[in-house]
């Protein structure tokens, strides 16, 4: 009988683990062990998740960089309003499962405000360098040591594009000698200019 009794009192005893995630809480936490042992109150910010699993948190660069092994799982945003290089070295250097996406933040190339706009270099280790420009991005993942990424296809400017037509000495170079007149001149350069000024604001 008494074998009994302290058994059931031995029942009704909290462990001491138990007893460490007892009461109220502080916001944002949760009861566990990040090491091991006893279990307390841990932050829910220390607990990270697996690099294959998307969590959009940010991680900006505005000048030349490499991806950060600690980038997998994130939103790599690009910006500064400049031209750099991005490199992406060898997939097996990362995590087995990590993935990433990439986008250029820099506007989108407003009418009067290409200052504000650049492309970004990016350098994808066993592919062809390629330009992301503002507003377009990509999904990145490790395959079996080998990166995938979806094409980000051709760039769209949102904005209107602002031509600049020099009346008094530009020319058709595409036409027989005639007298030069506005819209000659309009017919001549309007499409080039469009050309040139999508693909120049690297």
């Amino acid at each position: 009988m008494k074998r009994f009794l302290l058994a059931l009192a031995l029942l009704l005893v909290p462990s001491a683990g138990w007893a460490q995630c007892n009461g109220v809480f502080s916001a944002n936490t949760v009861c566990g062990s990040i090491a091991g042992g006893i279990p307390g109150q841990v932050a829910t910010t220390a607990i990270l998740p697996s690099p294959g699993i998307p969590t959009n948190v940010r991680s900006a660069y505005t000048g030349t960089a490499s991806m950060a092994t600690t980038d997998c799982g994130k939103t790599v945003a690009l910006g500064g309003s400049a031209f750099f290089n991005f490199t992406i070295n060898a997939a097996s250097t990362y995590n087995a499962a990590c993935q990433a996406t990439i986008v250029n933040e820099d506007s989108n190339c407003p009418a009067n405000g290409a200052a504000t706009c650049r492309g970004k270099a990016i350098s994808i280790n066993g592919y062809t360098a390629f330009i992301l420009w503002p507003g377009q991005t990509f999904n990145l993942l490790n395959q079996n040591n080998v990166w995938q990424y979806t094409q980000p296809g051709r760039w769209v400017v949102q904005a209107l594009p602002l031509f600049n037509i020099n009346h008094a000495s530009g020319g058709n170079p595409f036409a027989a000698p005639q007298p030069q007149t506005a819209s000659a001149l309009v017919q001549a350069h309007a499409i080039p200019s469009k050309t040139v000024s999508s693909s120049s604001k690297a």
